[in-house]
Order: C-alpha cells, then sequence, then structure tokens
C-alpha cells in the first residue's frame, strides 16, 4: 500500500470508518490495511480465542475432514464467531490437506502455510507474488506453476518458502517450441492460500488481467518485479538486451515506475511483438544494466540460471 492511500484510509478510520468499508473504497487488500492499524497501535484484531483441550481435538479432527467452520460450529454446539476466528487465528497457519494418489491408491498428506500469502510484507513474499504473476495459475482451489526441469530447485524454493511438504512432479510433454520438453510440475491444492492469491491475482487465464500492483510499498516493489522478470523475463545475449513478456497495461505501468525511479530515461524501452493485449517490452544494453542492478542487486532470492544470463550479458557490469 503506498503512503498517500495509507494516509487517507487512516483518516478515514480516525473518523469512524469500518477498516472494510475503507478498503472497498480505496480498492486496497483489507488484510494489509489492518496491518498498517494494528501496526500503529490504532486496531486490535480479537486475539487469543480459547477452547477447551477436548473442543480443541474435536476441531482439529473435523478440520482435517474439510469441514468448515460453520459446519463444526453446529456439530459441536459453539459460538460461530469464535470458532471462525479460532480457525483463522490457530488451525490455518498450517493447514493439513488430503489427496488421493489414485496411482497407489492410498492418501497422502500435505501441510503448508495458508496464511503466508495474507499479507505481503517481505523480499520473499514479494518475489514469489511477481513470479506467481508471471508463471502461476489458479483454478478454483489449486496453485499451479510449471517450470523447466533445469529449474526444478526453484519450485523446490518456492515449496520450502510456504512451508509446503509436497514435491514437484517432473513430466516431458511437447510445447510449441520442443518435442518431449522435460518439465517439472508443483500443484499446491488450498483453498485458503489460493482466495489469498486471488485479491492479487484472477483466477484463470490472468495474462489479459494482472496489473502492476501500485498498493504494493516502493520498497518491495523491485523484488515482485524481479520476481516477474524470473517468470516472464529474457535476455537477448547477442544484443545485451532484456526484455519483459506481458500485457501491454501492465508492462506500459512498468516503464514508467523504471523511469519515475530514475532507472532508465524516458526515450528508453520500446514495445514490439504485439497481439492483441499482448506485447513485449524491450531495454537497450545501457537501460538493461539499470534494470538488472535495480532488481537483482543485495537481493537473496532470485532464479540463478536468469541472473547468471544478465551477469554474462553485462560483463564487467555485474547485478551483484
Amino acid at each position: 500500500m503506498n503512503l498517500d492511500k495509507y494516509d487517507i484510509a487512516k483518516q478515514l478510520f480516525l473518523e469512524g470508518n469500518s477498516p472494510s468499508k475503507i478498503a472497498k473504497q480505496l480498492q486496497i487488500p483489507l488484510t494489509t490495511l489492518l496491518y498498517n492499524l494494528e501496526k500503529e497501535g490504532l486496531y486490535k484484531r480479537r486475539r487469543n480465542v480459547t477452547f477447551s483441550k477436548e473442543q480443541i481435538e474435536l476441531i482439529k479432527k473435523l478440520r482435517e475432514k474439510r469441514y468448515g467452520a460453520k459446519r463444526i460450529a453446529r456439530e459441536l454446539n459453539l459460538p460461530v464467531s469464535r470458532l471462525l476466528e479460532f480457525v483463522r487465528d490457530e488451525l490455518s497457519v498450517v493447514c493439513t490437506i488430503k489427496e488421493i494418489n489414485r496411482s497407489k491408491s492410498r492418501r497422502v498428506k500435505y501441510s503448508l502455510n495458508v496464511n503466508y500469502f495474507n499479507i505481503v510484507d517481505s523480499e520473499e513474499k514479494a518475489y514469489w507474488l511477481g513470479f506467481i504473476f508471471a508463471d502461476g495459475h489458479l483454478n478454483r482451489n489449486r496453485l499451479t506453476i510449471k517450470l523447466a526441469t533445469e529449474d526444478k530447485g526453484h519450485l523446490i524454493r518456492f515449496s520450502q518458502a510456504i512451508e509446503f511438504t509436497g514435491n514437484p512432479v517432473d513430466k516431458k510433454e511437447d510445447t510449441n517450441f520442443i518435442k518431449g520438453s522435460d518439465s517439472s510440475l508443483l500443484e499446491v491444492n488450498s483453498t485458503e492460500l489460493v482466495r489469498a492469491l486471488e485479491k492479487y491475482i484472477p483466477s484463470g487465464k490472468k495474462s489479459d488481467k494482472i496489473r502492476l500492483p501500485e498498493w504494493l510499498d516502493d520498497s518491495l516493489l523491485r523484488h515482485f518485479i524481479r520476481g516477474y522478470f524470473d517468470g516472464d523475463g529474457y535476455v537477448i545475449s547477442t544484443r545485451k538486451k532484456l526484455g519483459f513478456c506481458g500485457n501491454i497495461f501492465f508492462l506500459q505501468s512498468l516503464k514508467t515506475k523504471f523511469f519515475k525511479y530514475g532507472i532508465v530515461a524516458e526515450k528508453d524501452g520500446y514495445f514490439q511483438n504485439r497481439k492483441g493485449t499482448y506485447a513485449e517490452l524491450v531495454f537497450g544494453s545501457k537501460a538493461s544494466v539499470s534494470i538488472s542492478r535495480f532488481m537483482y542487486e543485495n537481493a537473496y532470492i532470485y532464479l540463478e540460471r536468469k541472473k547468471n544470463d544478465l551477469n554474462k550479458n553485462h560483463s564487467g557490469c555485474k547485478t551483484s
């Protein structure tokens, strides 16, 4: 959330408006607004909703059966509001998901931090959000990311970030360019995680709909952009250029941001291969060096292969 919007939101809150109404009015994530208000001591969410040990055990068992909070409340004759808060604050941090492994006819349990993307407040979260903007796909209760098998380690790194205990699956399939291409697929089945991501990314076909997240703090935006570049960026080694793929609206905002931050000149960057809303934003060698430094300098999370390509491309002007 940028500072201007937060100042307006803060004033509206102090005037007695509810956080949900403010978030809707200013088109900002409610969780981010609550986080900032809490940080300043202006708002306090109810915490530590307690139940007896026996009740907690029963709640956990029913949650493992994928019962919703309202159904559990009916089953155990508990107050719905208290149970909803307990499930959200105490149980949803690590949620167990059961999948049927049809090939072996047995159940496999996976766990993950379903609250990981509730608030994007760190380099790591901003990076992975950008990466999912580029290479992720949301469908109902599933997040899917597919990469070339040579980048499988990056999928494992993402799994570690969200504390997901499942593993990527290797596949061999035909693409538009290569027959029998080796790829690795990571599927995370979690309604809670997908709902959190849907605050930022549309489900289904997203390529025409995504927009640069102007609400993201400026200190985190470069990490988001690096994540997006690692997914939908490329290096033209013969001409020492780099490019971003995406819809024209997203790319135009990106170009404007680079200029606003003083990374490139206003004349830098041109669009090519436009088809409908799809385009590629390409920067020449001088601007590419500046953008590379902006994205990768002092960064600790990135796609190793992409960063190496940039370092080779800008010999003598390394990105770290």
